[in-house]
């Protein structure tokens, strides 16, 4: 269930992301900072489900290498995250300050 319900979660946030979510940073599109609907409870709705996801699946194949493959991965997404508030922040300088201070990064 934890599994389904994360992967739900992050499929809905890429949803309410419209036309702003991208693969990547590709710093000469034209987006929009998303602040509605699950972005108000966290400002990283599609990484927490992911998390949330990849924990649901740990359980389902409880053993070292699960752990070891959730915490790789959970690093990679911190990493991830670094670098696109740093261009959230370069493009939308004020805006992006203000979202940060009242979203939470997780929940």
């Amino acid at each position: 269930m934890l599994s389904i319900g994360g992967l739900v979660l992050g499929f809905r946030a890429q949803l309410q992301m419209k036309n702003s979510w991208r693969l990547g940073i590709t710093e000469n599109e034209n987006v929009k900072l998303v602040t509605t609907g699950l972005f108000t409870i966290s400002r990283n709705p599609i990484y927490l489900g992911l998390g949330i996801s990849f924990f649901g699946f740990f359980f389902i194949a409880l053993n070292v290498v699960g752990i070891v493959f959730f915490f790789i991965m959970w690093y990679g997404v911190h990493e991830k995250i670094k670098d696109e508030e740093e261009f959230l922040l370069a493009k939308f300088r004020g805006d992006f300050v203000d979202y940060k201070r009242q979203v939470r990064k997780w929940l």
